[in-house]
């Protein structure tokens, strides 16, 4: 009797959890976002450089869809990615993110506090400078830089898999790692004195309907702005190619873009992982309004769900 009563408490547990991340994010509470600034480049796209970009899937996680997705069902389940983005411009060869590199296994022992590994059951694939490498037409060491929009360890792990190449991230992201340490960060990574980390700053130029941004290469073809709430300063990246066809990394701004539609985040993460909930909203909301501005736009989210991109992935490139 016991057992039964404790399977109903948890029951009815997960139902209030549930209602709570599937609550809609109330987007007029947000009025902030609704400018928009075009980019001069953008009016003659065709112009741009021949930049394109692919999306290297490091590993996958399953897990219910109610701990991944706000309004996913308790009784299904998605795979999501755990990937980096390649991306070759005439200018050089960048990464945004690393994925799960070499040492995942220390940086999963140290990143998720004990008890909790439960919810991340990944199957690693291979990490992203191995599938470089194997792929015979990429040198790993022509990676120059990693943008990385956040400094998870499941966005981070790969690092050190690129000693070469300068790590790009902010000192608001930077700062929170190492005081967050053993709960979501891995401290042997900023124990490493070999990285390269460079710490961007982003200027005062509105991009659409965000206030700041930074032009990585100065031609209007990368373009980053800030996306802060999963963490102090996420970094977001539009990709715009000569084709016309537009791209923007949220990554953990929302865990799948579907979400979007609703537009909500999951539960798990406004409760024991986002920096802060109401500036994870706002930006949620200002993404919305962008996503409402540009319906060709395409707004893909770290870990996605990998069904999604089949036959899409490194080696091959979109552009």
């Amino acid at each position: 009797m016991k057992i039964f009563y404790r399977f109903y408490r948890v029951f009815f547990l997960l139902l209030i959890i549930g209602f709570y991340g599937c609550s809609a994010i109330d987007v007029s509470r947000y009025p902030d976002g609704t400018n928009f600034v075009k980019d001069e480049h953008l009016k003659k796209y065709e112009r741009l450089p021949d930049v394109r970009f692919s999306i290297i899937n490091t590993a996958e996680f399953p897990q219910i869809e109610g701990f991944l997705i706000s309004s996913g069902s308790w009784f299904k389940r998605a795979n999501a990615m755990l990937p980096c983005v390649l991306v070759r411009h005439p200018r050089g060869t960048i990464l945004y993110d690393s994925g799960l590199g070499n040492n995942v296994e220390r940086d999963f022992r140290e990143g998720m506090p004990w008890g909790t590994g439960f919810t991340f059951p990944f199957k690693m694939i291979s990490n992203a400078r191995t599938q470089l490498k194997m792929s015979g037409k990429f040198d790993p060491e022509s990676v120059k830089f990693i943008i990385m929009s956040h400094l998870h360890w499941d966005h981070a792990s790969g690092i050190e898999d690129f000693p070469n190449a300068e790590i790009w991230t902010t000192q608001a992201d930077y700062n929170y790692a190492i005081k967050k340490m053993g709960f979501g960060f891995s401290s042997s990574l900023f124990d490493n004195d070999k990285i390269k980390w460079r710490f961007i700053y982003f200027q005062d130029k509105p991009y659409e309907n965000f206030d700041r941004s930074l032009d990585v290469f100065g031609d209007g073809s990368v373009v980053l702005v800030p996306l802060p709430g999963h963490t102090p300063s996420l970094i977001g990246m539009f990709i715009n190619t000569k084709s016309g066809k537009r791209y923007f990394f949220v990554n953990d701004a929302l865990l799948f873009s579907d979400d979007l539609k609703v537009p909500a985040k999951s539960w798990m993460e406004k409760l024991f992982v986002d920096y802060d909930k109401k500036q994870t909203e706002a930006t949620i909301a200002r993404i919305y309004r962008l996503m409402k501005q540009y319906p060709d736009l395409v707004i893909i989210s770290s870990h996605d769900d990998a069904t999604k991109f089949t036959g899409k992935l490194f080696p091959k490139f979109i552009e």
